[in-house]
């Protein structure tokens, strides 16, 4: 006679594998990072719609992908009419759309924007399992990876950079900006004036401590600023010779993507030339 315990393990044994769960079929994403992540995970066809950022090539790395999606304009009751049963954002993006969507039952996911290429890399692993995507994930880490190898490490001693952007804001190193100065083989000057992460450097101390490269990134179309003209300041002409100013292209860093990596390789060649 066959025990009841034994009766009950047989049980679980020959139950039917639960069925996986079904990736999304109808992708909504509402922010310029979240966009990206999409475009490059996800099936085509379950893409229902990414941001109108994510087609501007001034701020997007993917903006030719983005070309014949639906592109909205962030707005929960055009998100709602799309009927996503995934909307993908960022935790900085208007919250009370977020919040409104999550109200109204709608699966809404929001990623925290990323500090290092290391998070970059745990960021495109993380969403390409929630799309259903895993070795879509893999592959495009992998790019990754082999994109940082072929970068030549750097000749010592250690060339110093500044990252100077408008109203002389600059980053440290524990922000993707930093990081991506980090893997091109340069010492950043802010962390000499103790800024991890963000705050202002004024020109007169950038020209002071005579860094060996400025970088900065492209300037916005339009109308020139008071804050855009501190990057073209005759100062730092003067002091600077073209060899030793980069400006780097904002879709290559605003987001942690594989396209990153050519930010850090264009330093790396800025670099080099200063040899």
């Amino acid at each position: 006679m066959i025990r009841p315990a034994l009766l009950g393990l047989l049980a679980l044994l020959l139950a039917p594998a639960p069925a996986a769960a079904e990736p999304p079929r109808r992708i909504v994403s509402f922010n310029l990072c979240s966009d990206q992540l999409v475009l490059l995970l996800a099936r085509r066809e379950r893409i229902a719609s990414v941001s109108y950022l994510a087609a501007d090539p001034a701020m997007s790395a993917l903006a030719e992908q983005a070309q014949g999606l639906h592109l909205n304009h962030r707005q929960a009751e055009e998100i709602l009419a799309l009927d996503p049963d995934l909307v993908l954002t960022s935790t900085f993006t208007d919250r009370t759309t977020t919040a409104l969507l999550a109200r109204l039952g709608r699966r809404v996911v929001a990623l925290p924007p990323v500090a290092s290429l290391a998070e970059t890399r745990a960021q495109i692993l993380e969403v390409a399992d929630l799309l259903g995507e895993p070795a879509r994930g893999r592959a495009v880490v992998a790019q990754l990876d082999a994109a940082l190898a072929a970068v030549p490490p750097p000749a010592a001693p250690r060339a110093r950079a500044v990252l100077f952007q408008a109203n002389g804001w600059t980053e440290g190193p524990a922000t993707l900006a930093g990081d991506v100065l980090r893997h091109a083989g340069l010492d950043n000057l802010a962390a000499s004036y103790g800024i991890d992460a963000y705050g202002r450097l004024p020109l007169e101390t950038v020209l002071l401590a005579a860094p060996d490269l400025v970088v900065s990134g492209t300037m916005p179309d339009g109308a020139p600023s008071l804050a855009q003209a501190t990057l073209d300041h005759p100062a730092l002409r003067a002091a600077l010779p073209d060899r030793r100013r980069v400006r780097v292209p904002e879709a290559l860093w605003t987001c942690g993507l594989p396209q990153t990596t050519d930010a850090v390789a264009l330093l790396a060649r800025a670099r080099d030339r200063l040899q």
